[in-house]
């Protein structure tokens, strides 16, 4: 008779830690896949604002290149086909 409840007590054991386990799991799965979601949207951010940063660095080394040097603004000019006063614009096509 002891025998025969402990089983039963085991079996019981075994089926409530089974059925705690699979609630634990059903209720953790949906935060889980919620988590990486958020993660992976984070990380997206994440590249968005660098390609924003490096985007921001080049400008603003643009900006200083055209307020000190006057011959990186001829190069733009001319790259443009500007010309100043009195000169000839002559243009080869390949």
């Amino acid at each position: 008779m002891q025998d025969l409840l402990r089983r039963m007590a085991f079996a019981f054991m075994t089926i409530a830690t089974g059925v705690s386990l699979l609630a634990a799991v059903r209720c953790l799965v949906p935060a889980y896949r919620q988590w990486q979601a958020a993660r992976s949207q984070r990380d997206g951010l994440r590249e968005q604002v660098d390609d924003l940063q490096r985007q921001i660095m080049e400008t603003k080394r643009s900006i200083d290149r055209l307020e000190r040097s006057p011959y990186y603004v001829e190069q733009l000019a001319r790259a443009n086909r500007r010309v100043a006063d009195g000169e000839v614009l002559l243009v080869f096509e390949d």
